[in-house]
């Protein structure tokens, strides 16, 4: 009996045991069938990964290391790359000569080069012959194939007829919509394709001004100038010849240009045209759609590229994209419809001839009549509006809605000295003519007087001669503007 108990617990150990074996064992397969799996799947992601040998300048494989009694191979998984002559192999040694010394790799390195700013490709500058434009010019808007006009998506057809219709407006020019918009080389007539550059936000003005146009002519259309009818008149007049008016070769009197704030590359886009035809016709505008604001190809980190030389009101007037100024129209009548009229009128106060019924000046604003001499009617309570400047101090004050139209002048040979004591007038920027108070001080009165929106204080200008222009114009019963003028030297 004793023995019987003692084989079976004999029997009991030895399955014990067994089974422990087995499991121990089992253990260590399913680590290496594990350790094998993870060797693969990083082989398979190290598969397109490549590593450059320094010895041969060719790509080969990474390769896992295992414990192997074979050598690793040195053929190359992928298409080896050009080797480089400081990188070549040696020649290969003959048997039973022993192999030279290898001369140390050359050690390449990747040098990383900042990209070069873009600059603007320079063109030549020549002043465009005017008698080449004949009109009716022809203009539409080019579609691509396939392509139908969206007004929500689309160039805003709106702004553009409004930029035609000033155009026309005063003149002798003509424009004509073409549909359907083809890129036609051999139309007979000037032709402007507007092109839709919505995609682009900022501004793109062509300047350069070649001796003949291509015909049709581009003009493309950002998304900020969409809206705005100035910046529509500012790339047609561009075709037309017209150049910045900061350019003008008299600019020096009225600005002063700081060429160290001028973003890189534009610098020619501040010289001065030494062949200025318009120099005669009009004097330097400030209120003139031609003329750049102070952000203009300006370099932010170091300030303005122009400052005016009179008074401070005058920077926020440059810059207007509201539409043309008087004496914008009377350079294009100028440079395209003087020869109309067999007969000559002596318009006063800067006015010109209109070219199609050669009857009557066209005036600028304050200023009516067949020769421009009479001041447009006032409205609102403007009170006396022909006013004699003395050497002693005198007030004038304006309150209220309304437009009043008031002329002050002074004895022969003497000037008038204004001062600006308070104003608060309708909010507008930039400012212009009949947003607010506009003072003709200069003797060409055919150009935009001083212009103050929203608030003024202690403004003062002198006249370059005996005569001053005031324009109020109010439009809440706060408005107002307390002005005080006298007779000087």
């Amino acid at each position: 009996m004793n023995l019987f108990k003692k084989s079976i617990i004999l029997i009991i150990l030895l399955v014990f045991f067994a089974d422990l074996l087995d499991s121990k064992k089992k253990k260590k397969d399913d680590k290496k069938n594990n350790k094998i799996n993870s060797t693969t799947k990083n082989d398979k992601k190290k598969k397109n990964k490549y590593v450059t040998t320094k010895k041969h300048g060719r790509k080969l494989c990474k390769k896992p290391v295992t414990k192997s009694t074979k050598k690793p191979s040195n053929k190359s998984c992928g298409k080896p790359s050009k080797p480089n002559k400081s990188s070549r192999p040696s020649k290969p040694v003959k048997p039973g000569k022993k192999p030279n010394k290898t001369s140390k790799p050359v050690k390449t390195e990747i040098v990383t080069t900042k990209r070069p700013e873009t600059t603007p490709v320079i063109k030549p500058e020549v002043k465009p012959n005017i008698t080449e434009i004949t009109f009716p010019v022809y203009y539409c808007i080019y579609l691509k194939n396939g392509e139908t006009y969206s007004p929500l998506k689309g160039i805003n057809r709106t702004v553009l007829k409004e930029a035609i219709k000033q155009l026309e407006a005063r003149m002798c020019l003509s424009f004509i919509e073409q549909i359907p918009c083809k890129n036609d080389s051999a139309f007979p007539n000037p032709l402007i394709l507007l092109i839709d550059d919505l995609g682009t936000y900022i501004n793109q003005y062509n300047f350069t001004y070649p001796i003949k146009f291509t015909n049709p002519y581009e003009i493309k259309i950002q998304a900020s100038c969409n809206r705005k009818v100035g910046c529509f008149l500012k790339k047609i007049l561009a075709y037309l010849g017209f150049y910045l008016t900061h350019r003008r070769k008299d600019r020096d009197s009225y600005i002063t240009v700081n060429d160290s704030n001028i973003l890189t590359g534009y610098e020619w886009e501040f010289e001065k045209i030494s062949n200025d035809m318009d120099y005669n016709v009009a004097g330097y505008d400030f209120g003139s759609v031609m003329h750049i604001s102070k952000f203009y190809r300006r370099n932010y980190l170091r300030g303005d590229p122009f400052k005016t030389k009179f008074s401070l009101s005058y920077e926020s007037m440059v810059g207007q994209e509201y539409g043309l100024s008087f004496s914008d129209y009377k350079i294009l009548n100028y440079r395209y419809c003087r020869e109309k009229c067999l007969n000559t009128l002596s318009c006063k106060n800067g006015g010109f001839q209109n070219p199609e019924g050669c009857k009557y000046c066209e005036c600028p604003n304050g200023y009516k009549g067949n020769l421009c001499e009479e001041l447009e009617d006032s409205t609102g309570e403007c009170g006396e509006t022909r006013l004699n400047a003395t050497s002693a101090p005198q007030s004038l004050f304006i309150k209220g809605r309304g437009t009043c139209n008031i002329l002050i002048t002074a004895s022969d040979h003497k000037r008038i000295n204004i001062t600006v004591i308070k104003a608060s007038l309708g909010a507008a920027y930039p400012c212009f003519e009949k947003k607010g108070l506009e003072i003709k001080h200069r003797s060409d009165k055919s150009v935009t007087g001083l212009c103050a929106c929203t608030y003024a204080e202690n403004e003062v200008v002198q006249s370059e001669d005996n005569t001053v222009f005031v324009q109020y114009n109010g439009f809440i019963q706060n408005h107002y503007a307390n002005i005080t003028y006298h007779e000087i030297n």
